[in-house]
């Protein structure tokens, strides 16, 4: 990744109480607007392991997903990035 752009963060549960559904909704826009990257951790609804599976594949250079929940890797997720 690159280290002179911003990247947002969202280490989360993957569930609607989050307020994902917006994020899939907006995120495609984000990308193509904004020369950011965006990182995603978490486990939970398998919609949402899909969609941010795709986005991943659709932006393999600007999108990391972590379809997992690691503290240490969390902890370095929220060291370099602008958390949302």
């Amino acid at each position: 990744m690159r280290p002179d752009v911003p990247v947002l963060a969202m280490v989360t549960r993957l569930s609607d109480q989050k307020g994902l559904d917006l994020v899939v909704q907006a995120i495609d826009h984000i990308l193509n607007t904004l020369d950011v990257q965006f990182v995603l951790m978490g486990t939970g609804e398998q919609r949402y392991h899909d969609s941010f599976s795709r986005l991943k594949q659709q932006y393999p250079e600007r999108v990391a997903v972590f379809l997992t929940f690691n503290q240490q890797l969390a902890r370095r997720i929220y060291a370099g990035s602008i958390c949302c």
